[in-house]
C-alpha cells in the first residue's frame, strides 16, 4: 500500500510542477500587465503538452497505467481535445492576422514591445502546435498500451 501512496504523491507532484512550469513560462505576460486574451488557452496548451508528453514517454509510471477503462476514455476524449486545440489555435492565428500582436503590447515602450511580441507569438505557436501533435499521438499510445496489457501483460 505504501507504493500506491507514493505513486499518487508523485502524480500530484507532477501536476503541481507542470502548473508551476506553465506559470513560469507565462510570467512575462503577467509581469508586464499584458491583456492577453489567449492567456488561459495558452496555459492549457502548456499544461496539456506536459501531461501528454509524460503519458507518451512515461506511461508505465503513472498510477492509472493498468486501467483499461481510463485508457478507453482517454482515447475518445482526445477527439474533442484535438478539435478544441485546433480551433483555439486558428482563433489565435485569426486574431494575429486581423488585429496583430501589437495590440497586446501597445502600452509598453518600443524595445519591450518588440521582444514581448516575439516571445508571445513564438511560445503560443510552439505550445499550441506541440499540444495538437502530442494530443494526436496519445490515442495511439493508449491503444498500444491496451494491446500490450492483453497480449503481453505489460503496459
Amino acid at each position: 500500500m505504501k507504493f500506491l501512496r507514493n505513486i499518487w504523491t508523485i502524480e500530484l507532484i507532477w501536476w503541481l510542477s507542470s502548473a508551476l512550469l506553465a506559470a513560469l513560462i507565462l510570467f512575462p505576460i503577467r509581469f508586464y500587465k499584458i491583456e492577453f486574451y489567449f492567456f488561459q488557452t495558452n496555459f492549457y496548451y502548456i499544461l496539456g503538452l506536459i501531461l501528454f508528453l509524460r503519458w507518451l514517454f512515461l506511461w508505465k509510471y503513472t498510477p492509472y497505467a493498468w486501467s483499461i477503462p481510463f485508457k478507453l476514455v482517454v482515447v475518445f476524449l482526445m477527439i474533442p481535445v484535438v478539435f478544441w486545440g485546433i480551433t483555439s489555435f486558428y482563433g489565435f492565428k485569426g486574431y494575429l492576422d486581423e488585429v496583430g500582436i501589437q495590440e497586446f503590447v501597445s502600452h509598453l515602450n518600443e524595445a519591450e514591445q518588440s521582444s514581448l511580441s516575439i516571445y508571445i507569438r513564438s511560445e503560443m505557436i510552439f505550445f499550441a502546435s506541440s499540444f495538437i501533435i502530442s494530443a494526436c499521438c496519445v490515442p495511439i499510445k493508449m491503444i498500444a498500451s491496451i494491446w500490450k496489457q492483453y497480449n503481453r501483460n505489460t503496459v
